[in-house]
């Protein structure tokens, strides 16, 4: 990617911009509609109060689940960005590999919680639920 001169076409850079932003936008779109298409789909299978209660807790886990690393991308990306325009590459490796420990204490910690915390986690959302 070229960085934006003066040379360079208003028309070049919008069509660079709509080159990653459609990809994008199509896949958040396409995550978004297949738990509405899964939410649709449960309804038609036996038991369907108890299809779309186990969708709604897989779906609120998986939100859980992705918030403490999508800050953590977020934080890290701006870190190294600001170390690397600052010209400090050492320390933007650092919170680089920082970052990498982070994400996989947190996948362990992902792991531990949904395993062992499994019971715990169907009470919240039911007093009958039994695993």
């Amino acid at each position: 990617m070229k960085p934006f001169s003066t040379t360079t076409s208003l028309g070049e850079d919008w069509g660079m911009l709509l080159r990653l932003a459609i990809p994008s936008c199509l896949a958040v779109c396409l995550e978004w509609w297949w738990y509405e298409f899964m939410t649709i789909l449960a309804g038609y299978l036996n038991k369907p109060h108890v299809a779309l209660s186990t969708s709604a807790i897989i779906i609120q886990t998986t939100s859980l689940m992705y918030t403490l690393p999508s800050a953590l991308s977020a934080s890290v990306s701006t870190r190294v960005s600001n170390e690397l325009g600052a010209g400090r590459p050492g320390k933007a490796s650092l919170a680089t590999v920082v970052a990498i420990g982070l994400a996989l204490l947190t996948s362990v910690f992902g792991l531990l919680w949904t395993t062992l915390g499994r019971e715990s986690w169907g009470r919240v959302f039911t007093k009958t639920m039994r695993f």
